[in-house]
């Protein structure tokens, strides 16, 4: 059923922010860094909650979650008085740890100067670091698919193997012939 809520709280909040009827669609709603947006977002309240909403507290849970996922399966492990096995683990846990890492280090410098911008935090010219911040932002899209075919140590080494030439060489072992004396009525002849 959650999923069911987010995605209806989604489709209705993006539904009324695109088509608000209440625009003036005269206005052009242009910052540089900051992709345009549907001019509902001029609100001061409606913006901040987007910002928080949707990107900043998104970005938190995921770093957050990650980490308890992490801890949560050492705590069963404990609770079982079974061995931590990183080795069975260590696949989620690269996974997890770059995931946080990566959003918070390219997607979360947007969403707060976005915010910073919007409520008119700062008296600073911040429109070149929102321009650096927000390639970082469209750099998650394109690299985040790597970084999961990164912790799939098979598919690394076969990558290596093929793109990189890393191939191992061939080990020549002599070969032995074997000779097979012919048996008669059971016993070996030449004995």
């Amino acid at each position: 059923m959650p999923p069911m809520l987010l995605l209806i709280y989604s489709l209705l909040f993006y539904i009324l922010i695109t088509f608000n009827p209440f625009c003036d669609s005269s206005q052009l709603n242009f910052v540089p860094g900051i992709p345009p947006s549907p001019c509902a977002l001029n609100n001061a309240i409606i913006a901040t909650v987007d910002i928080l909403l949707h990107h900043i507290i998104v970005i938190l849970l995921i770093a957050i979650l990650s980490i308890a996922l992490i801890v949560r399966v050492i705590l069963q492990k404990q609770k079982l008085n079974q061995p931590i096995q990183w080795q069975k683990h260590r696949r989620m846990m690269i996974q997890m740890i770059f995931t946080s890492i990566f959003y918070l280090i390219c997607d979360a410098p947007w969403a707060i100067l976005v915010f910073i911008v919007k409520n008119n935090l700062s008296q600073n010219n911040l429109d070149t670091p929102l321009i650096v911040a927000l390639t970082l932002r469209n750099y998650v899209m394109y690299l985040y698919p790597f970084i999961c075919l990164a912790s799939l140590s098979e598919l690394r080494s076969k990558m290596k193997d093929t793109f990189l030439c890393w191939r191992h060489r061939a080990q020549v072992v002599p070969l032995r012939t074997i000779t097979r004396e012919p048996r008669i009525g059971g016993t070996i002849l030449g004995t």
